[in-house]
């Protein structure tokens, strides 16, 4: 998929990958292959764990300082799957990293 295809998806497509856990990552794979051209596989598994990390911050900051609002239940769905497969990915990545001995 290319930054272009990605960024014309529909709100139906959008959804259906946030359901699937999968919406960061294609946004990643889309990011990664439109930007580095044949990284090492160290160095794309130190770039997803940068830009996941960055996605979840962002996320934290807009939840944060979000209105108080009525937020449709469409939105609430995909917000909380945004938020799961961040999450997910976070608490994977932390793992790994004890298990490697490279965490504090």
């Amino acid at each position: 998929m290319t930054p272009d295809q990605f960024s014309a998806l529909k709100r139906s497509e959008i959804h259906k990958l946030a359901k699937e856990g999968k919406l960061i990552d294609t946004a990643f794979q889309v990011f990664a292959d439109a930007c580095f051209a044949n990284p090492t596989p160290d160095q794309r598994e130190t770039l997803r764990i940068a830009f996941f990390m960055g996605a979840r911050e962002l996320f934290s900051l807009l939840m944060d300082g979000c209105d108080e609002v009525e937020p449709m239940e469409d939105d609430l769905r995909l917000c909380a799957r945004i938020e799961q497969e961040l999450e997910t990915f976070s608490n994977r990545t932390a793992m790994m990293a004890q298990a490697s001995g490279r965490a504090n």
